[in-house]
């Protein structure tokens, strides 16, 4: 078995510690760890489909053939989650797949997962400039996001978000995200550390978009995410 489809390279955005009103629900009357963490994401995909059908030997000898065609291109890099903030879709110990080829020709959009290094203002919090966090984009330069009685709101729009965790438990002001930048925060909005803390992220940090978790091999499944049909967003005032 490939080396990787067991221990690929951490997204160690675990290690600077916070209090525990900013990442609620962690380790019990411990300080929080700043989390780039996942959860299980049930939606079907046509990947997932392709494969159930599939012996878990199968699954993993897919896996470790597209993996390690792909990481061998420098086309893409593998990553493993280490902790939950951006459960259901990922879980801790899931690796994923991050394609660093699309940001060449478009921006990033909204609903891509990204894994990014850290921007300035984390690590002048003592985060080091090697450590990677995966996110959400949720609002792209130009848009005012908000969070206000449970909800995202983008452009005085709420969000229908079917892929979060539960309803946000903090309230947020309204923010502009200014030019080169996107807004980003974890699908576990309550135990995540995110911009909603730091403020929007400089694409420039982006390294890549998360395309696949491919392990477990049970679990395979694209991560790029297509709204449900008759999806809704409902006007503010």
């Amino acid at each position: 078995m490939l080396p990787f489809l067991q221990g690929s390279k951490w997204l160690p955005c675990n290690e600077m510690s916070v209090r525990a009103d900013v990442d609620k629900g962690g380790t019990r009357g411990e300080d929080m760890k700043i989390g780039c963490d996942g959860i299980d994401f049930e939606r079907s995909n046509w990947l997932s489909k392709l494969l159930n059908c599939c012996s878990e030997d199968a699954k993993a000898a897919f896996t470790a053939v597209s993996v390690s065609l792909l990481f061998r291109s420098s086309l893409a890099e593998p990553r493993s989650i280490p902790s939950a903030s951006m459960a259901p879709t990922l879980d801790v110990g899931d690796r994923i797949l991050a394609e660093k080829v699309s940001y060449v020709f478009r921006n990033p959009e909204v609903s891509d997962i990204v894994i990014f290094k850290a921007p300035s203002i984390l690590q002048k919090k003592g985060c080091s400039p090697d450590h990677v966090f995966v996110k959400r984009i949720v609002a792209k330069a130009g848009d005012y996001v908000e969070v206000r009685d449970g909800k995202l709101v983008v452009n005085g729009v709420v969000q229908d978000e079917d892929y979060i965790l539960e309803p946000v438990a903090y309230d947020m002001e309204p923010q502009l995200v200014p030019e080169g930048h996107v807004f980003v925060l974890g699908d576990n909005r309550n135990r995540s550390y995110d911009s909603h803390n730091w403020g929007p992220l400089p694409i420039n940090n982006i390294i890549g978009r998360s395309v696949l978790r491919y392990w477990p091999p049970s679990r395979i499944s694209d991560t790029i995410y297509e709204p449900y049909a008759g999806q809704k967003a409902f006007v503010i005032s």
